[in-house]
C-alpha cells in the first residue's frame, strides 16, 4: 500500500470543505441572496461611483503621455524633498486621491510601457495604496458616524502613515525611471481603451467582493462570529475579510483608530483585488508585508490625532445614512450595464479581427 502524501489530505480536507459550503448554501440561500443583494447595492451607490472614474481618468494620463506633464508640475517637491523620480511622485499623488487600486494599476501601465522596472514597482507599492477620501468619508464618515470629520480623520491617518514611510524609504533606496520621451497624444482609441480597461478592473474588483460576501454571510448564518462576545467583534472580523462590511460598525469613537487600521490594511479582499489588477506585471509580495505594520502604525496615529488634535467630534444619528446608503442608485445600474455591454463587443470584435488576420 503507497504512503499517503501530505497533499493528498490537503486536497480530500479542501474537496471536503467545499462540498460542506455547497450544502450550507443550499441551506441558508434565502440568506445568501438577501445578503448579496445588499452587497451589489453598495458597490453600485459606494464601490463603483468612487473608483471607476478616477481610474478611467489615470489610465488617460498614462496612455496619452498627459502624466509627464502632470510629473513636472510637482517636480521641486519630488526632487528635493522625497528624491522620487517625479512621474513616481504623480503616480503617488493620484494613488492618494483614487484609492485602493488606482495606485497599484497606475505602477503596472508603467511596468508595462517599460518606464519604471519591475523591482521598483514592487518596492513602492505598499506605500502606493491608500483610501480614498471620498470611500473615507463615504463609509466612515457618514456609513458609521454621520459626521464628516471621522472620514476626515482616517483618511488623514492612512496618508500621514504611507507619506511618512515614503519619505523614509525614499531616502534609504534610490529610486529610478527610465528617461522615455512619450508622444502626447490623446483621440478616440486611448479614450476607448481606457475606459473598457477600467471597466474590466472594476468588474474584477465587483466579482471579488460579491464572492468573498458569500463566505461573510454564511459564517454569519453559522453564529461565527458570536464565538469572540465582545462589543463590534463581528464587524470588524467581517469587515477584515471584505472592508464594505464597517458600515456594521457602532457610532462609537473609541473604535475609531480601529477602523483606521483596518482601512489601512484595505482587508483581505481588496489585497486580492490589487493580485488580480497587477496580474503578474511585477511582485507584491512587499505589499502583503508591509501592510501589517503600517497599518498599525496608522492606528497609533488616528489615536493621536483623536487624543490631540480633534476632541470634539459630534456623533451624529446613524439611521439616516444608514437608510441613504441602501437605496438603488438607478443611474450607477444602467452605467454598469452598458459599460458591460460594451466590453463584450469590444473582445468580439478584437476574436475577430484576429480571426481574420
Amino acid at each position: 500500500m503507497k504512503n499517503i502524501k501530505a497533499s493528498d489530505l490537503l486536497y480530500l480536507f479542501l474537496c471536503g470543505v467545499i462540498l460542506w459550503y455547497l450544502y450550507e448554501s443550499i441551506v441558508f440561500s434565502k440568506e445568501i441572496i438577501d445578503g448579496v443583494s445588499q452587497c451589489i447595492i453598495r458597490i453600485i451607490n459606494v464601490v463603483f461611483p468612487s473608483l471607476f472614474g478616477f481610474m478611467a481618468v489615470c489610465q488617460i494620463l498614462v496612455k496619452s503621455g498627459l502624466l509627464n506633464v502632470l510629473s513636472k508640475l510637482f517636480k521641486p517637491v519630488s526632487k528635493y524633498i522625497f528624491r522620487l523620480p517625479e512621474k513616481l511622485f504623480s503616480v503617488y499623488l493620484l494613488s492618494c486621491i483614487g484609492g485602493y487600486p488606482v495606485g497599484v494599476n497606475m505602477l503596472s501601465e508603467l511596468v508595462k510601457d517599460n518606464v519604471i522596472s519591475k523591482d521598483t514597482a514592487s518596492r513602492v507599492s505598499p506605500f502606493f495604496y491608500c483610501i480614498s477620501p471620498s470611500f473615507a468619508v463615504g463609509l466612515v464618515g457618514f456609513g458609521i458616524f454621520n459626521n464628516v470629520k471621522t472620514g476626515i480623520i482616517v483618511y488623514l491617518s492612512c496618508l500621514i502613515t504611507n507619506t511618512t514611510a515614503l519619505f523614509i524609504y525614499s531616502h534609504i533606496y534610490k529610486f529610478r525611471c527610465n528617461n522615455t520621451k512619450a508622444e502626447i497624444k490623446f483621440n478616440s482609441q486611448i479614450l476607448v481603451d481606457s475606459v473598457t480597461s477600467s471597466g474590466k478592473s472594476m468588474l474584477v474588483i465587483s466579482a471579488m467582493i460579491i464572492f468573498f460576501s458569500y463566505f461573510i454571510i454564511l459564517l454569519d448564518c453559522l453564529k461565527f462570529y458570536d464565538i469572540i462576545k465582545l462589543q463590534n467583534m463581528p464587524a470588524i472580523l467581517k469587515s477584515l475579510i471584505e472592508i464594505t462590511y464597517l458600515s456594521e460598525l457602532s457610532a462609537d469613537l473609541r473604535f475609531l483608530p480601529v477602523i483606521s487600521g483596518i482601512v489601512s490594511s484595505g482587508g483581505l479582499c481588496i489585497l486580492l483585488q490589487s493580485v488580480c489588477i497587477v496580474n503578474n506585471a511585477f511582485s507584491l509580495k512587499r505589499l502583503f508585508l508591509m501592510r501589517l505594520p503600517l497599518s498599525l502604525v496608522s492606528y497609533l496615529v488616528c489615536f493621536l490625532i483623536i487624543r490631540y488634535i480633534c476632541v470634539d467630534i459630534e456623533v451624529l444619528s446613524y439611521a439616516i445614512s444608514h437608510k441613504k446608503s441602501t437605496e438603488l442608485n438607478i443611474l450607477s445600474l444602467i452605467c454598469l450595464f452598458f459599460m458591460i455591454i460594451l466590453i463584450f463587443f469590444r473582445k468580439k470584435n478584437c476574436n475577430l479581427q484576429k480571426s481574420m488576420l
